[in-house]
Formats: structure tokens, sequence, C-alpha cells
């Protein structure tokens, strides 16, 4: 009966943690500015400005903007990456060289990835 009881009690704690931690997230992407700071430039008039905030949903309440945010989380979307100009994508789908093949899990001297392009060190030479 403790157990079942620790278990059912850390069962229904969290849906709430995952919620405040969401929330904890979505305060800290907006603490920085905008978050369309990467699709902004000093040309851009302001209809172009709004258009964008429009369209990423930011000239709503944070609340609305967090419920879309959220949807787009749990969807999948984890939005575009201004650092590698790409859309942010699941580690299953990134090509990634595994840990077995940088510690040496390849043949001797075989310094190519799974994808047939040089490893990381390899380049690095």
């Amino acid at each position: 009966m403790q157990i079942r009881d620790y278990i059912l009690r850390r069962l229904a704690v969290l849906p709430i943690l995952i919620i405040g931690v969401s929330i904890i997230v979505f305060g800290l992407t907006r603490l920085g500015g905008s978050p369309i700071g990467i699709y902004l430039s000093h040309e851009m008039s302001a209809a172009e400005v709004a258009e964008i905030e429009a369209r990423f949903h930011l000239d709503r309440p944070l609340p609305v903007q967090y419920f879309y945010w959220a949807r787009g989380v749990l969807s999948g979307d984890f939005g575009w990456s201004g650092v590698a100009a790409a859309p942010v994508v699941g580690f299953e789908e990134r090509d990634v060289v595994g840990l077995g093949e940088d510690v040496g899990g390849g043949e001797a001297g075989d310094a190519r990835a799974h994808d047939g392009h040089p490893a990381p060190a390899a380049r690095c030479r």
C-alpha cells in the first residue's frame, strides 16, 4: 500500500510540475527580448515587423502566446534556431556522430561518420 500511494502521489504532482516547468521555460525565452529578433533587420518597416509579430502570435497577450507556444512544443515544433539558421528538430532527426564512432567504434583509421562525410575529429586535423 505504501508504494502504491507514493506512486499515485507522484503521478498526481507530475502534470503540475510539467506545466510549471513549461511556464518557466516560456518566461525565460521572453527575458532575452523579442523572440523574433533573429528575423528583424534595420531596413524593415513597422508594417513588416507587425506582420511577423502577427504570424507568431506575439501581438496577443502573454497567456495566449503561451498557449500557442505550448501547442507547438507538444506537436514537435521547437521553433527556429537563430544560430544554425535552421529549424530546431528532435535529436533523432539530426546528423550526429555517435560516441562509439568518436572514441574508436569504427575500423582503425576510418574517420568517416555514418553518412560518409568526415567525422568532426577528422575535419580538425
